[in-house]
Order: structure tokens, then sequence, then C-alpha cells
């Protein structure tokens, strides 16, 4: 099993379970994010990029022209960080150890995406990765932080499609109506500050929790369809930048 606020499947790899995976709608919508949040990213040669919560890395491949000498990963799963592919894992640095990337790396990145790292983390756990992030930043970097819409007609439908898969993540009948009405509901099975479930996760809270943090947030881009707002997409990404000094 690997970790990095989820459990993967014994014998699964990180893109079996996402973006090579066997299930049709899950697979398209896992690749479209990297081809859309890497144009949200909108990475410039002078950058220096952050990926926190990188995962196998795929992310960096949606990079072509950024160089890999500037590219940083982070991801507590040492297992996930060994699925990288070869030629990433020669070219691009990256931690498991949270203490020694801020050691060594804080205040240098101009370009930090989060992305399917918070609907996983109990609050103490997001309110230090988001004091993290805040100290790794560069005065003035752009911050992309995607998460997941789990209530109103998009965690409705994606409730009742977990139901077609044994109740996948704790889904009920139940659950699926709370989650269109947008009602708050217990965590799944939450251990050592994370959960494998998105269930019970609100988006809206979460931003509050942003501002409230020291964020700035410059604008919002929903996704797979960027036109057609927050009823008809299942994701939703805050570009952000730090308001305040937080050392």
């Amino acid at each position: 099993m690997a970790r990095r606020g989820r459990t993967i499947a014994f014998g699964m790899t990180y893109a079996s379970y996402t973006r090579e995976t066997a299930e049709p709608l899950k697979a398209i919508a896992h690749r479209r994010r990297y081809v859309q949040v890497a144009k949200i990213l909108g990475a410039r040669p002078s950058d220096t990029f952050l990926d926190y919560g990188c995962a196998d890395g795929h992310l960096f491949h949606h990079l072509p022209d950024f160089p890999r000498r500037s590219m940083v990963g982070y991801d507590p799963s040492t297992d996930l960080l060994g699925e990288m592919a070869p030629e990433l894992r020669d070219s691009v640095r990256t931690y498991s150890d949270r203490d020694a990337l801020l050691r060594e790396q804080s205040g240098r990145f101009t370009l930090i995406a989060c992305v399917e790292v918070f609907e996983h983390l109990m609050p103490d756990a997001t309110n230090a990765a988001l004091h993290t992030i805040q100290r790794l930043a560069a005065p003035g970097a752009r911050i992309v932080i995607g998460v997941p819409i789990e209530t109103g007609a998009s965690g409705f439908v994606k409730n009742l499609y977990r139901l077609t898969k044994k109740g996948r993540q704790g889904a009920s009948a139940g659950k699926a109506f709370r989650a269109l009405l947008g009602l708050p509901m217990a965590r799944l099975d939450p251990r050592d500050g994370w959960t494998d479930s998105h269930i019970g996760f609100r988006d809206r809270h979460f931003r509050r929790l942003l501002l409230a943090s020291g964020f700035t947030i410059h604008r919002i881009d929903y996704l797979p369809f960027p036109v057609l707002g927050r009823v008809f997409n299942n994701e939703i990404y805050f570009i952000c930048s730090v308001a305040r000094d937080v050392s």
C-alpha cells in the first residue's frame, strides 16, 4: 500500500488507479486534467516549479518546454515517488520528507501546483500543508490549488457512480442526497491526518480557509469545462498568491 492522502490497492500503481484505469470515464477525466492544469499553470522558463503532492510525477511530462533543473516534486509516499519514469527520476529533484524540503527550499518557488491533495487531509494536516506551501513560496509566487467539487449536482452524480462500483469510498444513496444538498458529512476512516475518501469534502469551506490562512485568490477555474461554471463541472481550481508573511 502507498500513502499520499489515499491508499492504492495492493498491486496497483498510481497510473493504473487514475489515468490508466480500465474505467473509461475516470481515465478520460484524469488524462484531461493534466493537460488543463498545465495550461492553468502557464509555466515560464524563469520559474522554479514545485508540484506539492506529485505522486508519480506525471504532471512534469506536461511541461515539456520547462527546464527539468527548475522542477521539484514533493510526496510523502516513497512508493509513489518510486513509480516515476526513469527519465524524470534522473532529472527532477524529489522529496518525501517535508522538513527537508522546507530546510532546503523555503522561499524558492515562483510557481506551485497542489492537485488531488487537500480533499484527503483532515483539519490539522490541511493547516500544516497550507502553511508549508506558504513558506515554500517566493515573493509573488503563483499558487494553483485544485480540489474536487463534492457537493451539489456534481457530488450527487459522483456518489451515484461510486454506488455502481460497490459503494466505493463509502458511498450510499443517503450520502448522495446529502452531497446534493451540501450537508456536512463525517469523513470516512480518517487516520494519521488523512482519508482515502473524497466524500464529505466541501470546497466552499476550503475556499474560506484559504482566505483565512493568508492566501489571496486571484481567479477561480472550473474543470473540465471552464465556460460552464460550477454546476456542470467536477473540479475547482484556486489561482492564488500569499497575502502575508508567514515565516
